[in-house]
């Protein structure tokens, strides 16, 4: 009896000698779940990836720039740029972020969402993003999902993109690349189509300001979308409409949107600060009232449709109202 005692704890012995111990999960690249306090303003700055530190090296690498927004009552302007390489920049990107908590921020795109995390001097693309956008803003297979850190000098800008904005669109199976640039302290801003029937040649026009956004809509109701580029003043507060229509699938023209306003109260009562909104076929454009300077706590909304003309097609206002 006592020998198959002894068997047993022998075996006993042997299987937990024998049982190889957990193996610890590395920790995450990403930041931990669990919110932190962080302020709109300390978020602001630039971040990059770890690549960043080898550049001299030649290695590929991004950069996020981070400021906050007064924009369609958007948290974030958020300008994700790379290398600038020789074929192509790695990753390119502007959008505008709202805020799910204090630390975390979403980007919503047409192929999908992009979530943002703030923790300290650390921002984190998250994984759980939508895979379309992680990748569709990247070239060579690069995902924009990783760890960045925040820069405590200024960033490196001789091997960055330096293109100011740009922006990919969509219209069916029509595709737009916008692309805003400075040469000469004169500013541009490209529009490149793809899949146009007859004439796939960009347009250019001259801007002064900051482009802070472009949509694109078919307003007439033709099958063939219009771009509207959405320009902030240098100057003030204004933000004025600037883009193409798309005629027939074949080709594309400017039109021409009003910079001033047709009665005088409206001329007196404005000082910039505009929202925009496409809705089916109209722009609606609004803004605050101000008497004798200061904001009267009424706003207007004006609501402009696009029209045929001789030359060009043309933005009119057709009624406003007061609230």
């Amino acid at each position: 009896m006592k020998k198959v005692y002894l068997v047993m704890y022998s075996i006993l012995l042997l299987a937990f000698a024998c049982k190889e111990p957990k193996e610890k999960t590395p920790p995450s690249a990403e930041l931990s779940t669990k919110e932190s306090k962080v302020s709109f303003q300390n978020v602001i700055g630039a971040y990059v990836d770890a690549a960043y530190f080898k550049k001299d090296k030649g290695y590929d690498w991004v950069a996020i720039k981070v400021d906050t927004t007064s924009y369609q009552n958007y948290a974030l302007q958020v300008s994700i740029r790379s290398r600038n390489a020789i074929k192509k920049p790695t990753c390119t990107l502007d959008g505008f972020a709202t805020a799910l908590n204090d630390s975390t921020f979403e980007i919503k795109k047409d192929v999908g969402t992009l979530r943002l995390q703030f923790n300290e001097d650390k921002l984190s693309i998250l994984k759980d993003s939508d895979e379309a956008a992680l990748f569709y803003y990247c070239s060579g297979g690069a995902s924009l999902a990783g760890l960045y850190t925040k820069l405590q000098q200024s960033l490196d800008t001789t091997q960055i993109d330096q293109r100011s904005f740009v922006q990919n669109l969509r219209y069916d199976t029509l595709f737009f690349e916008v692309s805003g640039s400075e040469s000469d302290r004169k500013k541009t801003v490209c529009i490149k189509p793809a899949g146009l029937e007859l004439k796939n040649q960009e347009v250019q026009m001259a801007y002064e300001g900051n482009i802070v956004d472009a949509q694109i809509t078919d307003l007439n109701q033709d099958d063939s979308p219009e771009i509207l580029l959405f320009i902030k003043s240098a100057k003030d507060h204004s933000i004025s409409v600037q883009g193409v229509s798309v005629n027939n699938r074949k080709s594309m023209s400017l039109f021409a949107f009003p910079d001033g306003f047709s009665d005088s109260l409206l001329t007196q009562s404005y000082k910039g600060y505009d929202q925009y909104e496409i809705k089916n076929d109209t722009v609606l454009r609004t803004f605050p009232e101000y008497q004798n300077g200061t904001p009267s706590g009424a706003t207007y909304t004006l609501k402009y449709t696009l029209i045929d003309g001789e030359a060009m097609r043309s933005f009119k206002m057709v009624d406003f109202a007061k609230d």
